[in-house]
């Protein structure tokens, strides 16, 4: 909830500073705001701090490069170049493909120095017998205190998963796949919000109803609140569903035959699953083209929907998702 408060106290300090007048001209971007509350999650997270006042660059260099790899992963000819590597030795795709190694390069880089950190630290921890608080311990450290432990129990032998070329490449995985769309889902809810006040009055009213009295602002919505919060709940699903976040899904590849739809798909082929198909289907979703948090509340209660998959095409869950 740090990163909530930081968010909401800036908010609250940039309005005073300015009485709100210089906003009705020129508007006020909540979204550099809720990618850094992101990202500082994320960071604390994996590596165990925050972004704050004087890290704040380092996030948005971080997130530039990001943004980048990311707008680069969803062109035409970087895809092809991705299913088809051998076209990299060509004009033309060589350049995209050099494009995308740099910028993940310039992200390992990032995640090299932080993950080296965490080692070190470790080293000077054991030689003074130093002990550390679970509580304070995050996914790199407890990575790399697994594969210690492995290295000790394998007489120095490099484990085939608990490697540190794993552990860079789940960095990556968990900045990419979360930065952006952590951050763009909230900043669409905004803009919903905005665009379906009806919607936001409910929300506020179920809100109200949990949190109580709550003028100061000292209580804020926390994770066992969420059973209590369905219509909370059930826009935050609308809201990834209606903004379609990633209508192509990454490039998949099949690991045995497969008959889909009547035809029939080998082994080894190379599948981009399209998530908008599902979100956006009317045998599945009533009225797809209306913004409908209804939808997913039966009986008064949030109501499962296995059909809901704003991110991938597969069984079980990303990280962050809670029942």
């Amino acid at each position: 909830m740090l990163e909530v408060n930081t968010l909401l106290e800036t908010i609250e300090t940039d309005l005073s500073s300015t009485n709100g007048e210089a906003m009705k001209t020129t508007g006020y971007s909540l979204s550099p705001l809720i990618n850094v509350a992101v990202g500082s999650v994320i960071n604390q997270l994996v590596f165990g701090f925050r972004f704050i006042k004087e890290s704040h660059n380092h996030f948005y260099a971080m997130n530039k490069v990001i943004d980048a790899h990311n707008r680069g992963l969803g062109h035409s000819i970087t895809s092809v170049v991705l299913t088809l590597p051998w076209l990299r030795h060509f004009p033309l795709f060589s350049y995209y493909f050099d494009q995308f190694d740099i910028r993940l390069g310039q992200l390992y880089q990032y995640f090299d120095e932080q993950i080296r950190s965490t080692i070190e630290r470790r080293k000077k921890e054991a030689q003074s017998n130093f002990v550390r608080d679970e509580e304070d311990t995050y996914f790199v450290d407890a990575f790399v205190k697994e594969i210690e432990q492995r290295k000790t129990l394998d007489q120095g032998q490099e484990d085939q998963y608990f490697n540190i070329k794993s552990l860079r490449g789940l960095c990556v995985d968990l900045f990419i796949a979360g930065q952006e769309t952590s951050s763009n889902t909230l900043n669409f809810l905004v803009l919903y919000m905005m665009v379906f006040p009806e919607v936001q009055t409910k929300l506020q009213e179920e809100l109200d109803r949990v949190i109580g009295d709550n003028e100061d602002g000292s209580k804020r919505i926390c994770l066992a609140d969420k059973s209590k919060l369905p219509y909370t709940n059930a826009v935050i699903n609308e809201t990834q569903r209606f903004c379609n976040l990633l209508p192509i899904n990454l490039i998949h590849r099949t690991t045995k035959d497969v008959d889909c739809g009547g035809y029939r798909i080998a082994k080894g082929t190379k599948i981009v699953p399209m998530i908008s198909s599902v979100l956006y289907d009317e045998k599945i979703f009533t009225e797809p083209q209306k913004f409908m948090p209804e939808r997913f509340i039966e009986n008064g209660q949030l109501k499962k929907c296995e059909e809901l998959i704003p991110f991938r095409l597969a069984n079980g869950s990303v990280w962050g998702i809670t029942s």
